[in-house]
């Protein structure tokens, strides 16, 4: 299928040199230490090791668009292009990876680190001033692996009803609370926590996870088993004043994150389901029906012909809001086209990955496959980020307005 021109800043324009090029860095350790784990972390629920993910730092493939100066490759100064680069990077290891957990992981800590940065020199949604400490003590040893952070939002309720909650004591605060889900929490010397305050507005402060009074369990889920999900109980904990990053407002940073998290998350979805449908492909053209390769049966072949129009307007959406995001067009805090890129990603890899169930028959519920836990994974996405139906709402929300604005408008 032709593509037409792009620009040559485009994501298309520069995929297959990235991809090339990761091929060529990162190949053999996604082969040998990732690739070859994979059935044993699943089916034991074993988070990625700290050493494996300081192994990941060590190569350059973790920090490789990280903020100015940390970074191993970046295509841009402003960071712009190295977001875009990113993306790829992390399509790429959806692809070559066979455990989805690892690009959605690196992607969270990615957007993590960046907003700590951000937030130190004083850019960003926060409004507040430049914070150099945050840099010195949270972001450099983040980005050498010296110690790991991981995002305590969700908790069962909305922003406004939270039952995390901390109050003012001598030196710092106390703060009590739970939360349910937190992302490579199993792993993280630090959570980066939302809680509400005693005016009932959202703080951000950083927890040491060995502090008494934090108790952290791991959880037990359907995919990403080796993500490391958590959930935290808080109780009396001690947090001192150089620990709260942001003393109002919160709710704003947090939106800021889950942003960065839509833009990339779809990017590995993009990646994982493109290599399922591409294994698909093969493992048909061996099986034999009525003398013909399985490949080869119309009925079939209509299928698979949906779902390459499904990848490719998956891919397409997702590179769109690459594309603006680089170009500088996007909202930092909510943005129309990045919420659309993760739902649409999402909705189409999921049902990809069921109607290739339909095809395979029996192979696709074989755990010694790829199709089976591909179809767990991509499950957890529905999740991530801000769930499916909740976009669905907040999306419908904003074109109802937009409409009605219209319609004002064109009135005499």
């Amino acid at each position: 299928m032709g593509q037409g021109a792009v620009s040559s800043t485009h994501p298309r324009a520069v995929r297959e040199a990235i991809f090339a090029r990761a091929q060529e860095r990162f190949g053999g350790f996604i082969r040998d230490r990732i690739n070859s784990g994979t059935a044993r972390r699943d089916r034991d629920s074993v988070p990625f090791s700290r050493e494996l993910q300081r192994e990941a730092i060590a190569i350059g493939l973790a920090n490789y668009c990280a903020p100015a100066g940390f970074a191993t490759d970046t295509a841009t100064p402003d960071g712009a292009g190295s977001a875009r680069d990113w993306g790829l990077l992390l399509e790429w290891l959806g692809y070559a990876c066979d455990d989805l957990a690892l690009p959605i992981l690196l992607g969270y800590r990615h957007t993590l680190s960046t907003m700590l940065y951000d937030l130190g020199c004083g850019k960003g949604v926060s409004g507040a001033g430049p914070q150099p400490h945050v840099i010195d003590r949270f972001v450099k040893p983040i980005l050498s692996g010296e110690r790991f952070m991981s995002v305590a939002y969700t908790e069962g309720a909305d922003p406004f009803s939270f039952r995390s909650s901390a109050r003012k004591v001598d030196g710092g605060y106390a703060v009590d609370g739970y939360k349910s889900m937190i992302t490579g929490g199993l792993t993280a010397d630090w959570i980066l926590a939302f809680v509400g305050n005693e005016k009932r507005d959202l703080m951000v402060v950083v927890i040491d996870a060995a502090h008494p009074g934090v108790k952290i369990e791991a959880r037990d889920l359907m995919g990403m088993r080796s993500m490391g999900v958590a959930r935290m109980d808080l109780d009396d904990v001690f947090i001192p004043d150089d620990h709260v990053l942001i003393r109002s407002d919160g709710l704003t940073y947090a939106q800021q994150f889950f942003n960065g998290r839509r833009l990339h998350a779809p990017c590995a979805a993009v990646g994982r389901i493109q290599h399922l449908f591409e294994r698909c492909v093969a493992d048909l053209s061996e099986r034999i029906r009525y003398r013909l390769p399985v490949s080869e049966m119309q009925s079939v072949q209509a299928r698979m012909g949906q779902m390459y129009v499904a990848i490719e307007t998956a891919r397409t959406v997702v590179y769109d809001a690459l594309a603006r995001y680089a170009s500088g067009g996007c909202d930092p805090v909510w943005d129309t086209s990045i919420t659309v890129s993760k739902y649409f990603a999402v909705e189409q890899a999921t049902r990809v990955a069921q109607s290739l169930v339909y095809v395979l028959g029996g192979a696709a519920y074989d755990r010694a496959e790829p199709y089976e836990r591909g179809l767990r994974d991509l499950q957890a996405l529905i999740h991530i980020a801000g769930t499916q139906a909740t976009l669905e709402t907040d999306l419908g929300i904003k074109a109802i307005a937009a409409a009605q604005q219209r319609s004002m408008k064109s009135r005499p």
